[in-house]
């Protein structure tokens, strides 16, 4: 499975940096690991923002990410740092900007009966640079911070600060009943937009439990109070039973979420299949809103190594959430994703990535069409020392629009990039 590990990379190489994660089991017998990865990248875009009159722009980018790995038997804490400048020149003006500064860290300790996780994390992005197909896909999103995003309504200088903080303490891990209790903070802040987002902070408490009712059955519970900034606070419950098999996982899951706009009921089979050349998992099942019609649910996922050199990833997802149209009415909102990636090792140097992502977006609110959005790219890497590798790549973006306000837009890229680690 390393090449299906590493199918991301390899496919995904036109924004820039390769950020791999840092592993105990690569720190040496210090127990302490430093990594360095950075990436100097050219890029050249006739519309980089999807506008229906976007100009053309070309891009300089250095980024790097440095991170750190202290591991000792039972405990292990990381922390990472990274970010960019991009240097931009077109049409409209000639630019230079830091690019999504980062910093995380993850602390970890482990007993026989307990386990605990410490993590958080701090982002900056500019917003007229978030996709389309991350938007859509980003359940926190509000529905009008949603709208005017893929509205495009938004000032180039306005920015997105997202941040979170979380800790979960897992108790009786080595008996059949065990419970873990979660806390966590999170949240969003805008600035340069004109007030045109709402910040939103979120607090949310939790607790799992776990039953072992045989040897291969295992019931689970989920329950999460989420605090709210806008007063929208939220009650979720999730119940699960599932029973394993050799090779095979077979379970079945409901899910009910109390929230501002009525009750929200999920009720889902799902599923796994591992096979020595990959896995395949998912579910399928019906979501009703309250004062609504059932609609379908479900997601697919699949990695597989074809051969020695080569492997492929499919996710398929389909998730339905309740909206206010224009008059304020409740309508539904369906969201349909696909996404695949191809990698393939040509010759002991070279390696090929193609990766594509469709999503469709169906509505029945009064004013609100139907919209598309589609990426298809591809990628040929080479290794040219233990530490360096050469990039080429090139992609092609569209949105389709109801309103015919349809756009497309084609990139194509070359970058440097390094990857250090050094045990000290």
């Amino acid at each position: 499975m390393a090449l299906s590990r590493s199918i991301c990379l390899g496919a995904s190489v036109l924004t820039g940096v390769m950020a791999q994660p840092v592993l105990a089991q690569d720190a040496g017998p210090t127990g302490r690991l430093l990594t360095l990865d950075t990436t100097y990248g050219l890029q050249a875009s006739d519309n980089p923002d999807l506008d229906t009159d976007g100009n053309a722009r070309f891009d300089a980018t250095a980024r790097f990410r440095l991170g750190m790995l202290t591991a000792t038997e039972g405990q292990s804490f990381q922390a990472a740092l990274d970010g960019g400048l991009r240097l931009s020149a077109g049409a409209d003006a000639d630019t230079s900007d830091l690019v999504d500064p980062a910093l995380s860290f993850a602390y970890e300790r482990q007993t026989r009966s307990a386990a605990l996780e410490i993590d958080g994390n701090l982002r900056r992005s500019e917003v007229s640079s978030l996709s389309p197909l991350d938007l859509l896909l980003d359940e926190d999103l509000s529905d009008e911070d949603l709208e005017d995003l893929l509205d495009g309504t938004v000032s180039d200088e306005a920015t997105r600060l997202t941040f979170s903080l979380g800790a979960s303490l897992e108790t009786r891990r080595d008996h059949p009943f065990g419970v873990t209790y979660s806390l966590g903070v999170s949240g969003v802040r805008y600035s340069g937009d004109n007030n045109t987002f709402d910040d939103d902070t979120r607090l949310t408490g939790g607790i799992d439990m776990r039953l072992d009712l045989t040897e291969t059955i295992q019931a689970t519970s989920n329950l999460r109070y989420v605090l709210r900034e806008d007063e929208e606070n939220e009650t979720r419950l999730n119940l699960a039973i599932g029973q394993r098999f050799a090779t095979s996982r077979l379970g079945l899951r409901l899910g009910l979420t109390d929230q501002a706009t009525g009750l929200r009921g999920d009720l889902a089979l799902t599923g796994a299949i591992d096979r020595p050349t990959g896995r395949l998992s998912g579910e399928i099942g019906v979501s009703l809103e309250e004062g609504g019609d059932p609609g379908l649910i479900g997601s697919a996922r699949a990695a597989f190594d074809l051969s020695d050199v080569s492997a492929v990833t499919f996710d398929l997802s389909r998730r339905v959430t309740q909206i206010e149209d224009a008059n304020d009415n409740p309508a539904l909102r369906t969201v349909t994703a696909l996404s695949g990636t191809y990698a393939q090792q040509l010759t002991r140097s070279w390696q090929l990535g193609l990766d594509t992502r469709y999503v469709i977006t169906r509505s029945d609110a009064a004013g609100e069409g139907d919209e598309d959005f589609g990426q298809i790219g591809a990628s040929l890497s080479r290794a040219l020392t233990r530490d360096w590798a050469l990039t080429m790549g090139a992609s092609h973006r569209f949105e389709k629009d109801d309103d015919g306000s349809d756009a497309s837009g084609t990139a194509v890229s070359l970058s440097l990039s390094r990857s250090f680690q050094q045990a000290f």
